[in-house]
């Protein structure tokens, strides 16, 4: 466990914290959001199925389970490409986008005489295009596959258990680069309070 207080080993005027800032942001942007936007867009794709198909219950997020696991495989295929599809350009365009505010960031420190800002918001993109790992289509057709699959059978808990499944579709190498092989932020909402658990498991903690 690290425990720090912000930026306080870094002034507040520090054009280094300036760039870590920039830089990191936009890493994090990266990763995530092709993520979070194919998962929204799978969900989206079921609700609208749901509303076309009688089924039971209140819970619409069951409702959607339910819908995905009477779908051929296919289909399954097709929807979760659908998905990841969504999920890369969305992530790229609104990479993008955040690149173009940055920009002009950079333009209202020079325009203002802080020139070692703007620097600062140039290195940071540099840095970007050499670190950031681009989010590919195949990467999220697996784990938008594992998530459903983990979702429905939540006694299934390692990856080894699932590659069966996994193969299904496609990627089966796919996966986070780092300790953890799995995304936190979606992880959290899947399991709430039993993600400690799950991350406790996962690293044999």
């Amino acid at each position: 466990v690290v425990w720090h207080l912000g930026g306080a080993s870094l002034a507040p005027d520090s054009p280094f914290k300036l760039k870590l800032n920039f830089r990191n942001n936009m890493l994090m942007l990266g990763r995530n959001i092709p993520y979070t936007e194919a998962v929204v867009q799978l969900y989206t794709l079921l609700l609208t199925l749901e509303q076309r198909t009688e089924v039971l219950g209140t819970d619409r997020f069951t409702n959607c389970l339910s819908i995905f696991e009477t779908l051929s495989k296919e289909e399954r295929v097709t929807m979760l490409k659908l998905a990841a599809s969504c999920g890369v350009f969305r992530g790229r365009t609104i990479i993008l986008l955040r690149r173009i505010l940055n920009l002009c960031s950079a333009a209202v420190y020079v325009f203002t005489g802080h020139f070692s800002y703007a620097g600062a918001v140039f290195k940071a993109h540099s840095e970007f295009r050499k670190m950031r790992k681009k989010v590919s289509k195949d990467e999220l057709v697996a784990y938008l596959g594992l998530m459903m699959l983990d979702t429905a059978q939540p006694h299934a808990r390692t990856l080894l258990e699932l590659d069966t499944e996994k193969c299904l579709y496609g990627a089966p190498e796919a996966g986070v680069r780092g300790m953890y092989d799995g995304w936190i932020v979606m992880d959290s909402f899947r399991h709430r309070d039993g993600v400690f658990k799950v991350l406790k498991d996962a690293l044999c903690l």
